[in-house]
């Protein structure tokens, strides 16, 4: 976006028309949203810090992250973008987190998560090599 902060994790919503992202123009990260592909004045989405935007199919809900959990914020992407209420769904703190990038994937219905569960540490790398062949060959 061409600007003096640090702005990442960019999504676009179902229609094309805002994108929602990662900057820390106020001094620490929060999600902001603006118009798309001309871009417009940010507006803020986020209270209290977030990171890891994602849209709701319907346009109608950007979910994040935030240091209270998983949030779902409600917006109007009318001519102008407006915020409603923003709601924390649930603790995110067992399931992983990216902070350059998203960790999770909305359900279609919006009310579903697909999320990377923590579990026990390990120091183990498994590399699977020509993994496509291998799949090619148990057809």
């Amino acid at each position: 976006m061409g600007t003096e902060f640090d702005e990442r994790a960019a999504t676009v919503s179902p229609d094309g028309r805002w994108l929602a992202y990662v900057s820390d123009e106020s001094g620490h990260d929060e999600i902001y949203a603006r118009a798309f592909p001309v871009p417009g004045p940010a507006v803020r989405i986020s209270e209290g810090g977030g990171h890891e935007p994602r849209w709701a199919r319907s346009g109608r809900e950007v979910f994040y992250r935030s240091p209270g959990g998983m949030v779902a914020a409600t917006v109007g992407t009318s001519s102008v973008l407006t915020v409603g209420r923003r709601e924390v769904l649930f603790s995110d703190r067992p399931y992983l987190a990216i902070q350059n990038g998203v960790a999770y994937d909305v359900h279609p219905d919006g009310r579903r998560f697909l999320m990377i569960r923590r579990g026990a540490e390990s120091r183990e790398v498994v590399v699977v090599l020509n993994w496509f062949q291998q799949l090619g060959s148990r057809r």
